[in-house]
């Protein structure tokens, strides 16, 4: 018995990690394309990150490039939408201070 629960242990521990790899593996692929122009690669990417990991410590920033993709392209009322749901859970989160800075446009 002892056996058997050291080796369930194990296989979820490698599962696990596996995961947090994947997740960061799509992060960087996203993040990468961004760096580098290709908009809407890395937009589809880290609409697949938040597909696949809703959860992941990258939701966040993966929320916030999505929103800064949808602004450069020049979608106003879209990108608005997409800061303002981050800003009630991440206060530390650039996405948080961005939204602010939009509201205070808005009341102009």
């Amino acid at each position: 018995m002892r056996k058997l629960i050291i080796g369930l242990l194990f296989i979820f521990s490698i599962s696990t990690l596996y995961a947090l790899s994947a997740e960061r593996i799509l992060f960087n692929e996203a993040e990468s394309r961004y760096k580098n122009g290709d908009l809407d690669f890395a937009l589809s990417r880290y609409e697949d990150l938040l597909q696949e990991y809703p959860l992941s410590e990258y939701a966040p920033d993966a929320y916030f490039r999505i929103a800064v993709i949808t602004l450069r392209s020049g979608a106003l009322e879209e990108a608005e939408s997409l800061f303002f749901p981050c800003r009630e859970t991440v206060h530390e989160h650039p996405v948080y201070r961005l939204s602010a800075i939009l509201e205070g446009f808005n009341k102009v």
